[in-house]
């Protein structure tokens, strides 16, 4: 029978993972850029090592868990905002919800036609040269209370705030 021969001994080398990875190592390691590892290691989801490199052994298993929680937050806000644009779409079909640029033209269309209506009250109420100028002035100062109002109603609406007329309730609490 033969000897087998020895085999020499291979030199130990340290582990690399004693020494950590560098983050674009990592990076390549779980398949995302340098960028986002040092996000992720400043917000301290994977941990460092005092040389500012990275275990890799402890890292990963954090990696991990951090994206599998992450796609559930995420897509929670996806299933939340296409629920909210099917409602939306809907309601618009149902005729439940019109465009403010519509509202607008509608609102605007009638005013024109009610001011251009009391343009012609104080000729019809009367002959008399003085009093009509008393009744246009005074009839020209509502159109424009009522132009004001009608701005300031559309700029509520196009700034999402609440639109209600002040000057209304405090004629019902009286």
């Amino acid at each position: 029978m033969t000897k087998r021969k020895a085999v020499p001994k291979a030199k130990k080398k340290t582990p690399r993972s004693r020494k950590g990875l560098a983050q674009s190592e990592f990076g390549r390691l779980v398949g995302c850029t340098q960028q986002r590892v040092s996000q992720l290691a400043k917000s301290g989801v994977i941990p460092v090592l005092p040389s500012g490199r990275i275990d890799e052994f402890a890292a990963t298993p954090a990696y991990v868990t951090f994206i599998k929680r992450t796609p559930d937050e995420a897509m929670k806000r996806v299933r939340e905002a296409r629920a909210k644009e099917i409602e939306l779409r809907v309601a618009k079909e149902r005729r439940e919800l019109i465009s403010l640029e519509d509202v607008n033209y509608a609102v605007g269309m009638i005013a024109s036609k009610f001011c251009g209506e009391l343009a012609g009250v104080a000729a019809a109420s009367t002959r008399d040269l003085g009093l009509r100028e008393i009744i246009q002035t005074n009839l020209s100062a509502a159109i424009l209370r009522f132009k004001a109002s009608l701005d300031a109603v559309t700029d509520d609406a196009k700034a999402g705030r609440p639109i209600g007329d002040d000057d209304a309730e405090d004629e019902d609490e009286d």
